[in-house]
């Protein structure tokens, strides 16, 4: 993507614009976002707010764990399909 947006650039001063730039890089960034959100949960990589969880009892933990995970495959669900 750096590299097609340099490019662009550089050839923008010259008069000739890469042509669909913005639809690749477009592209692109949403195919690394693809990848990086799986690789970030699979890594446990994302950031949590454990102050609040804490404080609750396990089997609200649980609760909590589930009720989120339904929504967020609710959500890439509807996301995919649309």
């Amino acid at each position: 993507m750096m590299v097609v947006t340099l490019l662009d650039v550089i050839m923008r001063n010259f008069g000739r614009p890469i042509v669909g730039s913005i639809e690749i890089i477009s592209f692109l960034g949403s195919v690394v976002i693809g990848f990086a959100i799986p690789y970030a949960s699979w890594k446990r990589a994302h950031v949590y707010v454990d102050f609040v969880v804490e404080k609750l009892s396990p089997r609200r933990r649980f609760i909590l764990n589930v009720i989120t995970r339904f929504m967020g495959i609710a959500l890439f669900a509807f996301v995919g399909y649309n």
